[in-house]
């Protein structure tokens, strides 16, 4: 049995059904017997409520929200991602460190450096960008209290970081503008292949 999870984490903008679809995609493997933690970044609220604060026009504004993100992740992953991943259990990732370089790479941060300040985790085992227009986005929105990017001009140049990213293989694209069950069916494909080594909870 192998005693190493594996890390998926589901990228897109806001409104791309991320949290929907990882919460189906648990179901799914949970019912299959794997051992299953979902979770979710910027993930302390302490952190949040900081990058919430900061002047949106300001110059230096990506730079301290990549800086913030990157504290809130590694923090996350100490004390959450790897102690899970050390006991063989999958983790489902809505946003991971492709946030930073979508979000705050589009508004002037160098993608090199949002990677050297997130070199502390680690790259997941798959990266899923759940891929919808900024306006479909925005329209599926229902009662969101932080709007800090909801902008269509930033949402479009951060879907362009996005597919910037597919295109260098570091995402895998998957059309999100479909059902949730129809998405959900092509994301359990991509699984498939990295399942077969990770061990399973004895059936009850």
């Amino acid at each position: 049995m192998s005693t190493k999870g594996k890390l998926i984490v589901f990228e897109g903008l806001d409104g791309s059904g991320k949290t929907l679809v990882a919460s189906m995609v648990a179901e799914r493997l949970r019912a299959m017997g794997f051992d299953v933690v979902v979770s979710w970044e910027p993930r302390f609220e302490e952190y949040k409520s900081l990058i919430g604060s900061l002047p949106r026009d300001s110059d230096e504004a990506p730079f301290i929200e990549a800086l913030l993100f990157a504290a809130d992740r590694l923090l996350h992953y100490v004390e959450i991602v790897r102690p899970a991943l050390e006991e063989g259990k999958v983790v489902l990732l809505d946003r991971y460190y492709y946030s930073s370089m979508a979000y705050q790479g589009s508004r002037g941060v160098p993608l090199d450096w949002i990677r050297e300040i997130n070199k502390y985790v680690p790259r997941p085992d798959l990266a899923i960008y759940l891929d919808v227009p900024p306006e479909e986005g925005l329209r599926r929105k229902h009662g969101s209290t932080w709007r800090r990017f909801e902008e269509i001009g930033i949402l479009e140049r951060v879907r362009e970081t996005y597919l910037s990213l597919v295109e260098a293989g570091e995402l895998r694209l998957v059309d999100a503008t479909r059902s949730p069950k129809e998405v959900v069916e092509e994301v359990m494909g991509l699984l498939e292949p990295l399942l077969g080594g990770l061990g399973r909870s004895p059936a009850e």
